[in-house]
């Protein structure tokens, strides 16, 4: 990069940043975008920070949003994968939720209604009448309880009296929705209770999985804004980190016209690749080796000495 620096539109003479450096300045944009979030509540940022302060910790988001900033490339990846552009001040950015298999009419409200609407006053009433019909066990009698707490309920708060009929508290399918006992005598009310199971699981997950898509979107947006601000801190003490390195030669080596004559210059000069800990190399990484070795093979490289590459790991 130092030799090639128009070509791979960096500064000349940069400096490298060591971790501490680099980790001041994480620390100065985190902080800045947070500032910025909290004093516009209403705006994209500020939501943002509502859904992240709703869900985690301050710490614990600190160590996700460094997690986002190690991962461009493969963020890049699935936006490519998933179709749209990132668009994360949009909770309904298109990428993430075709990655979490949501269907664009799907919301909280839509999940919710069909929620409630699983299980139907005529289903409860049917099990209702014949749990009072007669003498029943201790399960029963809970589930008689839960029943009449969903009947007289709607919209989310029949989904919040139903949810203990079909899931445990550790958020598992109920095996037995009904006893025995309960199932000789009702057999249709009970399978269409289990068929309800079946369907408010299903649901369930689609919520879950909404919410984490939305809470993913908030979180990209504020890691996007962090980097944005930490580029242009680097920028202004023209200075590049360890990722910086990587995904800038990456770009310098995949540029049309440049990448040629970068290639062919180097190409003078590489006689031997080693790349240690090959297990650790990410696709990036990878790429930059292929395009230093595409030559080597080729029979057409501008030395014809003998090269090799040599990978450990």
């Amino acid at each position: 990069l130092q030799r090639f620096p128009l070509e791979a539109q960096v500064t000349p003479h940069f400096a490298v940043l060591d971790e501490s450096e680099a980790y001041r300045l994480k620390g100065a944009a985190f902080d800045a975008t947070m500032a910025r979030a909290a004093a516009d509540r209403d705006g994209p940022l500020g939501r943002a920070l509502d859904k992240i302060v709703a869900v985690t910790a301050e710490d614990y988001f600190r160590k996700i949003v460094d997690a986002v900033l190690g991962k461009c490339g493969a963020l890049s990846r699935m936006i490519t994968l998933h179709g749209s552009g990132p668009d994360w001040a949009n909770a309904e950015c298109m990428s993430l939720r075709r990655l979490f298999g949501l269907a664009d009419h799907e919301t909280e409200q839509t999940l919710t209604d069909a929620l409630a609407g699983v299980l139907g006053d005529e289903e409860i009433d049917a099990l209702l009448g014949v749990l009072q019909a007669g003498p029943i066990s201790a399960s029963d009698q809970k589930l008689q309880k839960r029943l009449q707490a969903a009947r007289i309920a709607t919209g989310a708060a029949r989904v919040a009296a139903v949810k203990p009929i079909f899931i445990t508290g550790e958020n598992k399918p109920r095996r037995n929705l009904c006893s025995r006992a309960l199932q000789q005598a009702a057999p249709q009310p009970c399978a269409a209770l289990d068929a309800a199971q079946a369907d408010f699981f299903g649901l369930e997950l689609k919520r879950a999985q909404l919410a984490c898509s939305e809470a993913s979107a908030a979180v990209l947006l504020l890691a996007d804004t962090i980097q944005a601000e930490y580029a242009r801190a680097k920028e202004s003490e023209a200075v590049l980190d360890y990722d910086d390195l990587i995904l800038k030669t990456q770009a310098l080596l995949s540029r049309a016209g440049a990448a040629a004559w970068v290639l062919f210059k180097i190409d003078g000069g590489v006689d031997h690749i080693l790349v240690d800990e090959a297990q650790d190399t990410n696709p990036e990484q990878w790429s930059i080796i292929e395009r230093l070795a595409e030559e080597f093979f080729a029979g057409e490289g501008a030395s014809e000495r003998t090269r090799t590459l040599f990978a450990v790991g």
